[in-house]
């Protein structure tokens, strides 16, 4: 039973122990080609919810959406049985007022998270098979430095290059996930199969990367990011010899 406020007087909802869900009404305008910076997902019970929010985003700066939220309409349109790429496209292509139909997620929300990490890898998403979705990745080089805004997700963080004009953060693959790619890679002899994504058999994800214990992943000492500090500025002393 969904509800915009309380139940009517007879309706389903009122018999004891029924779960009623509240469903917002969310609209805005979009008059630019700016993403919305949010990607989905479908959950356990194929349910289309909100998978991430790219920090300083379109959805990020109107608070509109939450990590979690289960969207049940896009502009009247009924969302169930279509895939994540076809929402994701509709999502894109939208223009103009832009109505949603959601059910709030009610779980706590974290506060954004700040750290910094020094890349030792180049990083482009257009050429990442793995990422799920390439506009929303972060393109980098070796020694940027990346301000880490959110990690909940084990897979991928969401980052922003210090000193970049872009001021939303964008996707960038997790050091675990990094390292595990890396392994991989050293570990596939040429007459295997190419090895599957670990987005659809995240229990096999898990069971490959245990090679991050075995000798060959020791050898590769793999160094995705080093953690780094930013320090305020100060005034050296000066020594006159």
């Amino acid at each position: 039973m969904y509800t915009n406020g309380s139940p009517a007087p007879g309706s389903p909802a009122q018999v004891k122990g029924q779960e009623v869900r509240k469903v917002r009404l969310i609209q805005f305008e979009k008059v630019t080609e700016e993403p919305m910076g949010i990607t989905l997902k479908l959950n356990e019970k194929q349910s289309c919810t909100v998978a991430r929010i790219l920090h300083g985003g379109m959805i990020h700066r109107q608070g509109s959406l939450h990590v979690g939220d289960e969207i049940l309409e896009i502009n009247g349109t009924n969302v169930t049985n279509h895939s994540v790429d076809q929402l994701q496209k509709a999502m894109k292509e939208t223009k103009g007022m832009i109505s949603l139909k959601v059910i709030p997620n009610q779980q706590s929300r974290l506060p954004a998270l700040q750290m910094f990490m020094r890349a030792q890898f180049d990083y482009d998403p257009k050429k990442d098979n793995l990422i799920p979705c390439k506009e929303a990745g972060l393109k980098f080089a070796t020694g940027d430095i990346i301000q880490i805004i959110n990690k909940d997700d084990s897979n991928w963080w969401q980052g922003r290059v210090e000193g970049s004009s872009k001021e939303s953060a964008g996707l960038i693959p997790s050091p675990e996930l990094q390292e595990w790619r890396v392994a991989s890679m050293a570990q596939s002899a040429p007459s295997e199969a190419p090895s599957c994504s670990p987005f659809g058999k995240k229990k096999k994800y898990k069971d490959k990367y245990l090679a991050k214990h075995s000798s060959i992943f020791d050898q590769l000492d793999v160094v995705s990011y080093e953690e780094v500090v930013r320090l305020p500025a100060f005034k050296r002393k000066t020594l006159v010899l």
